[in-house]
């Protein structure tokens, strides 16, 4: 069989389970009021300051964990090294790297985190 009917025959087979699967679009109108919008969004009355300190916090809290999970397998790697001078330094620099990582992730927080509840104190 050529290549090219080949590619054809599996671009026209992803064409029709695409259409086989695709889902009907909902064309009712729709009434575009700020109720009705924010209603549709699912927006809640939270002041948007907060929304982003809470996103902030998410991020910071999820990069947090990577650099933990980080410093256990630099931790793992040093562990089953066996004494072998190379991967023991590498694994200790590993661990070196992810130390500085998971402090500039928390200076970060506390910066962030004191410069929010000072913008938030200071607008009321």
């Amino acid at each position: 069989m050529k290549p090219i009917i080949r590619k054809t025959g599996a671009f026209i087979l992803c064409l029709l389970i695409a259409v086989c699967f695709a889902l009907p679009a909902y064309a009712g109108p729709i009434d575009i009021g700020q109720e009705a919008l924010s209603d549709w969004l699912n927006l809640t009355e939270k002041d948007p300051r907060l929304i982003a300190a809470e996103l902030i916090n998410v991020i910071i809290g999820f990069l947090s964990l990577i650099f933990v999970i980080l410093i256990l397998h630099a931790g793992f790697l040093f562990m089953i090294s066996g004494g072998n001078k190379e991967k023991t330094d590498y694994a200790k620099r590993a661990i070196g790297n992810a130390i500085i990582g998971l402090i500039i992730v928390l200076s970060a927080w506390a910066i962030t985190t004191f410069s929010i509840d000072a913008i938030i104190n200071a607008l009321k």
